[in-house]
């Protein structure tokens, strides 16, 4: 991640788990869904709106956010009429 992506996600970092997970939901149909890995490591999926998780799993929260947050951008952007 360079550091203007980093800032550029920075405000989507600040919100809770599950704030972050009902703005995307909200945006996008999808969702997240933390768990543990076979190794019990915690980490955290995409899941479809059919409730089927999106390829591999994320181990750092921050990385899930970088990887989602433009979508959230767009949709929030749409809301204002830009």
């Amino acid at each position: 991640m360079n550091p203007i992506q980093r800032l550029q996600s920075h405000h989507w970092l600040r919100l809770s788990e599950a704030e972050y997970r009902n703005r995307l939901e909200e945006a996008t149909c999808y969702t997240t869904r933390a768990t543990k890995d076979a190794d019990g490591e915690p980490c955290w999926f995409l899941v479809d709106p059919c409730g089927d998780d999106c390829g591999e799993p994320w181990y750092e929260w921050a990385d899930l956010v970088f990887e989602t947050y433009p979508e959230l951008e767009r949709y929030e952007a749409s809301l204002l009429g830009a």
